[in-house]
């Protein structure tokens, strides 16, 4: 993790904030498992602009 996701993941730790960084080969279950884990209301993404 480099640039804005790891200052987005510092941000989340601070504030005691879930975060989960995903790659291309990331499966679909293991997003939704994260999501359903702690109750995700409100979603931020963040990533590069490419």
């Amino acid at each position: 993790m480099d640039g804005g996701s790891k200052r987005t993941a510092e941000f989340a730790e601070r504030l005691n904030k879930p975060y989960l960084h995903i790659q291309p080969s990331s499966s679909p279950s293991s997003i939704r498992g994260f999501l359903n884990q702690h109750y995700i209301v409100v979603l931020n993404v963040a990533g590069k602009r490419e």
